[in-house]
């Protein structure tokens, strides 16, 4: 009993009928109160209507497969608190010979609260870079797109994410996409950001002057990426080149 109350997860113990038998001290901390609030009771005592069914199904259908159950599932307390948890249970034979369910809790709301507003932030990431109105884009040291904004799926004539993985081998002509890795492993090489402009048909069938910037980003873990920066400068050359010949 002394290791089963010191052990750091919410474990408790039923019956084939689903009274608890006994619960653990991180059982007590979690719920916030002592065992005596749970033993002899069913989750229909303690819990929401549709949450003690749920867990009545799945101890029942623990019992009669004898298998392992794992689940994530939003969790409600007996004092109307929520959490996410992950659970295991397993359906043990006591030294009495009777069946039990032991069922072992992690609260993992701080992780499902990370996992949200990563999310969030890559989401409101990704709404900056698609108002950029220019074609966004950053590769990885073998050449692989892996963010794309709108604008820059327009340059190619697919959607962002059917970019990500793919390479300019799988867009332009070869003599193209051979230019555009040199450019890449320049930038690599020498961590200084390139300019270039040159006329292109691109993949959309979208034909003019464009100009790229290519920049090297470094990650805390040593990995290195191309940042790049398209940008259509077909009306500022057509003008140029208009008022050239009006002084011609």
């Amino acid at each position: 009993d002394a290791l089963f109350q010191t052990v750091p997860v919410i474990v408790s113990v039923k019956d084939e009928s689903g009274s608890i038998l006994m619960i653990n001290a991180e059982c007590q901390r979690f719920h916030g109160c002592n065992a005596d609030a749970f033993v002899g009771r069913t989750d229909f005592d303690l819990y929401p209507q549709d949450q003690a069914e749920r867990i009545r199904a799945q101890d029942i259908a623990c019992l009669e497969r004898g298998e392992c159950h794992v689940d994530i599932e939003y969790f409600t307390n007996i004092d109307g608190t929520s959490s996410w948890v992950e659970k295991r249970k397993t359906s043990v034979t006591l030294p009495d010979g009777r069946r039990a369910i032991v069922t072992a809790l992690h609260d993992i709301t701080a992780l499902r609260q990370a996992q949200t507003e990563a999310l969030e932030a890559k989401s409101f990431l990704h709404s900056i870079i698609d108002a950029i109105p220019n074609g966004v884009f950053v590769k990885d040291d073998r050449h692989r797109w892996i963010v794309a904004n709108k604008k820059f799926g327009h340059y190619i004539g697919a959607e962002p994410e059917y970019l990500l993985g793919k390479t300019d081998f799988d867009y332009f002509p070869p003599d193209e996409a051979t230019i555009a890795w040199s450019q890449d492993d320049e930038v690599l090489a020498t961590g200084k950001s390139i300019v270039v402009e040159q006329e292109m048909r691109l993949p959309s069938g979208q034909s003019g002057w464009y100009e790229k910037t290519k920049s090297v980003l470094e990650v805390s873990d040593g990995r290195r990426f191309v940042v790049g920066l398209a940008r259509d400068v077909t009306a500022i050359r057509r003008a140029e080149r208009a008022l050239k010949e009006s002084e011609a």
